[in-house]
């Protein structure tokens, strides 16, 4: 992906509980070009490298539970 660009995951939904930390794990690779964008994986290649995962807790009525999605922007700095 190119810096600017992003991806939104619109055809998964995801449930967070209000209250509770949810924990996203993320992997890049130079080597996997067949893989889209956001696509979910069911084992980690020895060529995947894990990234800081992205930690969320959201503020209001502990315990319930909301719909998100997720989207990435790709930044340089």
């Amino acid at each position: 992906m190119e810096e600017g660009s992003g991806h939104q995951i619109k055809d998964r939904q995801f449930a967070l509980r209000i209250g509770e930390r949810a924990r996203f794990r993320l992997f890049q690779s130079t080597e996997r070009k067949h893989d889209a964008s956001g696509e979910m994986i069911e084992e980690i290649a020895p060529d995947m490298e894990e990234l800081t995962p992205v930690e969320v807790s959201l503020p209001g009525k502990a315990g319930e539970t909301v719909p998100v999605t997720l989207e990435s922007l790709v930044l340089c700095f």
